[in-house]
């Protein structure tokens, strides 16, 4: 309720009051919002560069870890050989800290990630089946092509990550 009403002021004091809510608004209000801009832009700048800093460091270690991967399947044979385990490893290694990056960015992002976590889920998959058929000596041809053309499209992907 507004008691200015019912008090002695008049009504032309009420507009002489005026140029003071001015004076104030001018001299106080402002430079605290002037000076409240300043320091969350201050802030706020360094903060954009910095998601953009993580954004280029966590694909380009994906990039490297796909490289990796890639090129480790050169090394796998066709047929059941002494490295052939440390090979798988060395992949199962690669393709673990991509889907680890993959998620740290989703984190950072609110859930929106780099590339879809099937891409991953398949790729543990033909892994563990690459790895069962080399445990009972069967025929390993199969696998090693379906790792090869997944790992081959996920670093097309990768690759065309910015």
């Amino acid at each position: 309720m507004n008691t200015y009403r019912y008090s002695p002021r008049g009504k032309q004091q009420d507009r002489n009051d005026a140029p003071r809510r001015a004076f104030l608004w001018q001299n106080v209000a402002l430079p605290v919002v002037l000076i409240a801009l300043a320091v969350a832009l201050v802030v706020g700048i360094p903060s954009m560069g910095y998601r953009d800093e993580t954004r280029s460091l966590i694909i380009a270690r994906m990039q490297s870890e796909c490289d990796t991967a890639v090129n480790s399947t050169k090394y796998l044979s066709r047929t059941a050989s002494t490295n052939s385990n440390a090979q798988l490893a060395l992949i199962r290694s690669s393709i673990y800290t991509m889907d680890v990056m993959n998620e740290s960015y989703a984190a950072l992002e609110g859930g929106r990630t780099l590339v879809d976590q099937s891409v991953f889920t398949s790729l543990y998959s033909v892994l563990d089946g690459y790895y069962n058929n080399l445990a009972r000596g069967s025929n390993v041809t199969e696998s090693l092509t379906t790792l090869s053309q997944q790992l081959d499209a996920l670093h097309v992907t990768v690759l065309a990550l910015k």
